[in-house]
């Protein structure tokens, strides 16, 4: 009886450990009223996404297929930058990434999403899956304030895991009670 409710205990620490958040993003864009959108992990400080991963991305209602990578714009080279981590925001006008299914991020590939507000550019939207011909671009950003970025409704694990404990606690007391 020890072990089985010292095993639950330890299962609801574990699955209370601090975990990355979902995060839904969207974009529409101004000209043809095409959608970008899809979902990222990450811990929000502010209006600032931080330490991103599982990006997925889908256009015009199709995922973008294979690893994606990100980089951001870098004002000193005028270009593309991997070493640089995307600086994603609730803040349209804030964003700094490049998601891209290349890890070389100058090199247009056939899956390209980028949002960028910058000196060199300036406030640009652009998304491009070269399979299946979809192009958006919006140069400035749609100034309508078509992005979106909000925590996606995920439950708790540990919540699911204290009501796994508590069962299996509550079984083995109905078998006790049973075998006395």
């Amino acid at each position: 009886m020890k072990k089985l409710f010292c095993a639950a205990l330890i299962t609801a620490s574990f699955a209370s450990a601090a975990q990355a958040e979902v995060y839904n993003f969207s974009y529409t864009f101004g000209g043809n009223g095409l959608v970008i959108d899809g979902s990222m992990n990450g811990d929000l400080h502010g209006d600032l996404l931080d330490n991103i991963s599982d990006v997925k991305v889908n256009f015009n209602g199709h995922a973008f297929t294979g690893t994606l990578y990100q980089a951001a714009w870098n004002e000193q080279t005028s270009n593309w930058d991997n070493s640089l981590g995307a600086v994603v925001s609730t803040d349209a006008a804030k964003n700094n990434f490049l998601f891209v299914d290349t890890k070389d991020p100058t090199r247009f590939s056939n899956n390209y999403f980028y949002f960028t507000n910058n000196n060199s550019i300036g406030s640009e939207v652009f998304a491009v899956s070269y399979s299946r011909g979809d192009i958006g671009w919006d140069n400035p950003a749609n100034p309508h304030g078509n992005w979106t970025l909000t925590a996606a409704p995920v439950p708790e694990p540990a919540e699911g895991a204290m009501l796994l404990a508590g069962l299996g606690l509550m079984g083995v007391l109905a078998r006790r009670r049973r075998q006395a």
